[in-house]
């Protein structure tokens, strides 16, 4: 069994730009998610697995009035920032446990060399969060 993945950019050919949240193409063609994959986490198994990825679609998340686009990328293999939920189509982003449904991933890449993956997902906008109270940024 495969767990479905929308993958940002067209694979081969163009990789996640960071400064544009946009897709830009590649020096290198490489199969996808070779030296990085996000991680999976199964709910029914409660437990990581490693299943292949299965490419449904491609895409880069459209937002809602009220949302803005916002990435979260792993670098290299140890890191937790956001997984996979298997069977779900679902991002679950660690740091505040949010669960996203619009969302994409692929491999991040600096100076043409993969190394790591990273998710898009549409997100509230802090300013529209923030007009109604105090905020205070969490670095």
């Amino acid at each position: 069994e495969c767990v479905d993945i929308t993958k940002c950019c067209q694979e081969g050919v163009s990789s996640v730009d960071l400064q544009l949240l946009s897709c830009r193409s590649t020096q290198t063609v490489q199969p996808i998610f070779q030296l990085y994959r996000p991680k999976v986490f199964s709910l029914e198994s409660e437990t990581y697995i490693s299943q292949p990825f299965q490419v449904t679609s491609t895409g880069i998340p459209q937002c809602e009035p009220g949302q803005v686009l916002t990435h979260i990328s792993l670098i290299g293999d140890n890191d937790e920032q956001f997984v996979l939920l298997s069977g779900e189509k679902t991002l679950f982003v660690t740091k505040d446990s949010s669960t996203h449904s619009n969302f994409c991933v692929d491999e991040l890449q600096y100076s043409g060399v993969t190394i790591g993956s990273i998710a898009l997902f549409c997100g509230p906008d802090p300013q529209l969060v923030c007009s109604t109270k105090y905020c205070v940024s969490t670095c």
